[in-house]
Order: C-alpha cells, then sequence, then structure tokens
C-alpha cells in the first residue's frame, strides 16, 4: 500500500489574509490603470466625464488603501492565532504600504474636488501654490504610491503561492 502525503491544511485566518491580499493587489492594478489611462486627458473632456473619471480614480484609491488597513488587520490577527511571522510580516508590510499610499491624499482631494467643480475647496488645499507646483511638489508621494502598490503586488503574489500549495 503505497504512502499517502498529506498536504498542509491551512487555517480560516491565514486563508482570509492571502485572499485580501489578492483583493487589495486587484484593487491597486485597477487603480494604476485607471489612474495611468483616464487622468492624462482629463482637462480635454466635458464636465460630466471628468466627474466620471475623477470619482473613477478616488474610488479606486479608497478602495486600495482601504483594503490594505483592512489586510494589515486581518494578517496581524492571523499571526497571532497561528503563531506564523511570515503573516505578521505581511501584515507590517500592509500597514507600511496603506501609510505610503496614504502620503497622496492630498493629490486625490484635490483631483476629487476639482473633477465635482469644488474650485474653492481645491484653492483652499493649494494654498499659494499654482497647480502645476502643486503636482511638481507631490513627486515624491506619487513614488511613495509605486512603492506602496509594489508591496501589495509582492504581498500577493506570495498569497498566491501559499494558496497553490494547499
Amino acid at each position: 500500500m503505497p504512502i499517502q502525503i498529506k498536504k498542509r491544511v491551512i487555517p480560516t485566518s491565514e486563508k482570509n489574509s492571502c485572499l485580501i491580499a489578492i483583493f487589495t493587489a486587484l484593487a491597486g492594478i485597477a487603480f494604476g490603470i485607471c489612474f495611468l489611462i483616464l487622468l492624462p486627458d482629463i482637462d480635454n473632456d466635458s464636465a460630466s466625464v471628468q466627474k466620471a473619471k475623477t470619482i473613477a480614480v478616488s474610488g479606486l484609491y479608497a478602495v486600495f488603501v482601504l483594503l490594505c488597513i483592512v489586510h494589515a488587520i486581518v494578517s496581524i490577527v492571523a499571526s497571532k492565532k497561528t503563531n506564523k511571522m511570515g503573516l505578521m510580516l505581511g501584515g507590517s508590510l500592509a500597514g507600511v504600504s496603506a501609510f505610503l499610499a496614504l502620503l497622496t491624499v492630498r493629490f486625490m482631494l484635490v483631483l476629487l474636488m476639482a473633477g465635482l467643480g469644488k474650485d474653492d475647496t481645491v484653492d483652499k488645499i493649494i494654498g499659494d501654490n499654482t497647480y502645476s507646483g502643486f503636482i511638481a511638489d507631490h513627486g515624491a508621494s506619487f513614488a511613495c504610491l509605486v512603492i506602496a502598490l509594489s508591496i501589495m503586488l509582492v504581498i500577493s503574489v506570495i498569497s498566491i503561492i501559499d494558496l497553490a500549495k494547499q
């Protein structure tokens, strides 16, 4: 009689963490694609199209940040249940990713308010700076956003591999 090799059963909390990581990466990819495709020609569109584009980009940004926070919490709780430090590391990196993504919240607020036609609010957020100067000042925060997206992509690839091993 041949010996059967038993596969490791992934605990539910660890599986939830992996699935949330995958959904977070998908939200990040969707946000990145929308940001790159929809924003370059936003000034050339009608007001209703501008509004739809800014709501889509801002909404996907918010979903990405919220899923990063949820993944950090779920992973840290799962690491305490299963005693796996890999989950703690993944949760900590998701928290760092959420923090890095939040560095662009001011730009996203300006984008959303401009798309909704709230020019007074945009002027208050920007202050004495010009639009082009405001965008130029956010180069470092955009780099942080790219790093946040990259972190979550790496975590999701590791999660996919963990789920595939099951």
